[in-house]
């Protein structure tokens, strides 16, 4: 022990999270870890470490939301601008076949 330490402060034990601080939630979550995770696993998790990379929780929550529009803008650009009929479905062979060059396609109405 340090010289300067103080025998009447006694800790008991070490928690690396605080776990009654938000009355409901947190008790309920660490229930559902000590249940999954067990409890010896549960009781050293630190959830400051996951709240210190802030920037990384933004990411991802960025990214969640970002990919589902993206997905959606370009499955409305292909119907739009690829298919001659916004009804045609879109599948993989009906992208091949419109997605062939202008040319091809003028090439082969020509001919006929």
């Amino acid at each position: 022990m340090p010289a300067t330490y103080d025998p009447q402060y006694r800790f008991d034990d070490v928690r690396y999270s605080n776990w009654g601080k938000v009355p409901v939630i947190m008790p309920a979550l660490k229930g559902a870890l000590n249940f999954i995770i067990g409890k010896d696993k549960a009781d050293t998790i630190s959830m400051r470490t996951w709240f210190l990379q802030i920037y990384s929780i933004y990411f991802y929550i960025f990214l969640f939301l970002y990919i589902p529009v993206f997905l959606f803008t370009i499955r409305r650009l292909i119907r739009t601008k690829v298919f001659p009929n916004p009804d045609i479905p879109l599948t993989f062979s009906n992208l091949i076949k419109y997605m062939r060059p202008i040319a091809a396609r003028q090439s082969t109405e020509f001919t006929r």
